[in-house]
């Protein structure tokens, strides 16, 4: 829970315009709890990667079954994870398969590009209800375009053009994408 205090510390450095949307994440940590953990239900730390490809015009995106859209592939931090980034990476791993991803993050730690914060609805059938993740999204660039799709809850996966209308990046954070 450190790792993510500092790497908070560190993106709110460089984006302080950020603070008053991260204010609850902000308020969980100095209380101590444990944002790591899926059954906090206030709120709780994902991970996740903006992959662009080798020439950067097009972004990964997985199309998700539950939430029946396209996205950044990630998901939740798993025991193994020491930190956000070890996630996002883990997680597009194992969603899209795509390997040799150079992190775009010249900070150490990696800091990610944004720190999302969305509402997930209550989901009856996981035992869960509605709460916020806290998405550290973290931009690499692949060495390739190799994906395959071998994630249960993944219908699709593939290379998106930029300006393509499935991306739903927030126009403020396509700047921060390199060109």
């Amino acid at each position: 829970m450190n790792d993510i205090l500092a790497v908070l510390d560190k993106y709110l450095a460089l984006h302080p315009e950020d603070k008053n949307r991260l204010s609850l994440l902000s308020s969980q940590l100095a209380k101590g709890e444990d944002v790591t953990i899926r059954k906090n239900f206030t709120g709780h730390v994902t991970g996740s990667g903006l992959v662009l490809s080798p020439d950067r015009k097009k972004i990964l995106l997985v199309y998700h079954k539950f939430f029946q859209r396209w996205i950044q592939p990630g998901g939740h931090i798993d025991p193994g994870d020491a930190t956000p980034f070890d996630t996002a990476i883990r997680e597009v791993r194992e969603e899209t398969g795509a390997e040799g991803l150079t992190s775009l993050s010249a900070e150490e730690p990696p800091v990610p590009i944004d720190i999302d914060v969305h509402h997930i609805s209550a989901n009856q059938a996981k035992d869960e209800p509605e709460h916020r993740h806290y998405d550290f999204r973290y931009a690499f660039i692949a060495d390739s375009e190799n994906i395959r799709n071998e994630d249960d809850g993944i219908a699709k996966v593939e290379w998106v053009p930029l300006e393509d209308s499935r991306i739903q990046l927030e126009p403020w954070m396509r700047t921060r994408l390199p060109r």
